[in-house]
């Protein structure tokens, strides 16, 4: 679980360098990452991850942000804007 700015910094960097690899997995990480970063308040890292989202639109990871939302999380509103934007770009 990321804690603060600087590690939701350094998690960023990590799955921007999978993303060469395994673009699925690094995708699911960024959206994991996107509560843990807002938490920490990292907007960079927050706003990054959308650009991440939306130049690679991908169903699998449309269909792993439903799964991921859930009841009163604070975040629930952003994913289905995800969800509809990513939608829009398939």
């Amino acid at each position: 679980m990321v804690k603060n700015y600087a590690a939701a910094s350094a998690e960023l960097r990590q799955a921007e360098v999978l993303f060469e690899s395994n673009p699925i997995l690094a995708l699911r990480q960024m959206v994991d990452l996107y509560a843990q970063a807002s938490q920490a308040l990292n907007h960079e890292v927050a706003d990054a991850i959308e650009i991440w989202l939306y130049e690679n639109p991908r169903l699998e990871i449309v269909d792993y942000i439903k799964s991921t939302i859930g009841a009163g999380d604070e975040v629930n509103q952003v994913y289905l804007k995800w969800i509809d934007g990513l939608h829009a770009r398939l």
